[in-house]
């Protein structure tokens, strides 16, 4: 019992001088081919339940309930077959962030990576959103971090950041909009020249979701406001028209501007 323990001994203290800093009893590594994962049918990644033929080939629920003629590879009968192996890679599965060469650290399960990247990562491209409007090309796309720099240097708006659910700016001469950061609801409030008057409109930033704002204007002793929705991407002309807050007359202010989400 003595010599096993001293073997055991030895061995642990081997381990701990050659594994790298930081890294001690890592364990083995693996490199997986990422298209284990996908459903060689329709190419999309796989999500339990997985099933597979006779003969081991494999399909995804989507394609297995079309499959009508067996495998389309082999052509067994596929049945009710699951592929627990595969199912198992895939619970347990992390990988990183496709954005993580701009900072993102988050570490994801495979089957909830096509979410984060597209909808809720913090580091994923966001198109300047002056392009949904304006005739300007502007192709610029970066992180939510870096939009204020770009519409200040790029598109001469100022940045106004709050608490609570409110946040209010003058409209300065020669500003072309204002970005409101209301908590984590980033707003851009823009101008544009109507043949009645000013019109404002507001849209989302770096939202996957549209958001529900009051947006007033202060024109003098005069105001204008109403509920209108900000949307975090383009739509068609039709809709919006029901998000401008139109100002009468205006001739360029001066203006007092006010964001309230509801």
């Amino acid at each position: 019992m003595a010599l096993e323990q001293n073997r055991e001994g030895k061995r642990k203290a081997v381990e701990d001088e050659v594994a790298p800093t930081g890294k001690k009893n890592a364990g083995p590594k693996y490199d997986l081919d990422p298209d284990t994962l996908e459903c060689p049918l329709c190419l999309k990644v796989f999500t339990p339940p997985v099933y597979q033929c006779e003969n081991g080939h494999t399909a995804c629920s989507g394609c297995y309930q079309m499959i009508t003629k067996g495998c389309p590879s082999c052509s067994k009968p596929i049945g009710r077959i699951r592929n627990i192996a595969i199912e198992k890679v895939i619970e347990s599965l992390q990988v990183e962030c496709k954005h993580a060469c701009h900072g993102c650290n988050t570490m994801l399960k495979y089957t909830e990576r096509a979410k984060h990247e597209d909808k809720l990562c913090e580091y994923r491209p966001i198109p300047c959103p002056v392009a949904r409007y304006s005739t300007r090309h502007c192709s610029y796309a970066g992180p939510k971090a870096s939009i204020p720099v770009h519409l200040a240097v790029e598109h001469n708006m100022r940045t106004v950041e709050s608490s609570g659910t409110k946040s209010a700016s003058p409209w300065l001469p020669g500003v072309s909009g204002v970005l409101f950061k209301i908590n984590e609801v980033w707003l851009m409030v823009s101008r544009l020249k109507h043949f009645e008057g000013d019109v404002f409109r507001c849209d989302s930033v770096g939202a996957s979701e549209d958001v529900k704002c009051r947006l007033r204007a202060d024109w003098y002793l005069r105001v204008y406001s109403m509920e209108i929705v900000a949307r975090c991407k383009t739509v068609d002309a039709s809709s919006q028209d029901k998000d401008f807050l139109l100002i009468p007359g205006g001739s360029g202010g001066p203006y007092r501007i006010t964001v309230t989400l509801i």
